[in-house]
């Protein structure tokens, strides 16, 4: 199985492929002009790891909290590609590729001047449980980790579990916060 991720949430671009289970490349790029480096990104990120679009099995796409033109073009960029391949395409929570890499529990937010969207968790080696995620007060945020990605476990996790399940939307569902 190898699955393409997307997320445009965050002023960069983050894309990268998973397969057989991990991460096999996974980049970030900063740029102004998101939208127009989004599709030579993929098709270096490809040449990068050997792969044709044909081998893609599903594309998965960042669906927010964050930029709302940002994360409204990698979901559609995601769902075209997903839709013009035949596969499946898969969403998930931005937060998520930002997860601590060690084992244990975890709380993740982003916020703007009066709120937090936050998820709440554990992860283990090779479990990732999501116990919350919405928005909370700023006051209830108690241990806000990296906001830079490390590894992508958690992703990586949570992408082959909502893969095996066959968790596939037609329309991801966008999480509009105002960063």
């Amino acid at each position: 199985m190898t699955i393409l991720f997307i997320d445009t949430s965050k002023p960069l671009l983050l894309i990268g492929l998973i397969q057989k289970g991990r991460v096999i490349l996974a980049q970030k790029i900063e740029t102004p002009q998101l939208s127009l480096q989004l599709f030579p990104a993929i098709e270096t990120a490809l040449q990068a790891a050997g792969l044709s679009k044909a081998a893609l099995d599903a594309i998965a796409v960042g669906v927010g909290p964050g930029s709302f033109n940002g994360t409204r073009s990698g979901v559609v960029a995601g769902m075209s590609l997903a839709f013009g391949l035949g596969v499946p395409c898969l969403s998930f929570p931005s937060l998520i590729a930002y997860v601590p890499e060690c084992c244990g529990s975890f709380t993740h937010s982003v916020r703007n001047k009066a709120k937090a969207y936050a998820i709440r968790g554990s992860i283990t080696e090779t479990a990732l449980q999501v116990t919350f995620q919405g928005f909370i007060p700023i006051e209830e945020i108690l241990d806000v980790t990296s906001s830079e990605p490390t590894t992508y476990t958690a992703l990586c996790l949570h992408l082959i579990e909502q893969f095996k399940q066959g968790s596939f939307k037609e329309t991801p569902e966008v999480i509009y916060f105002g960063i």
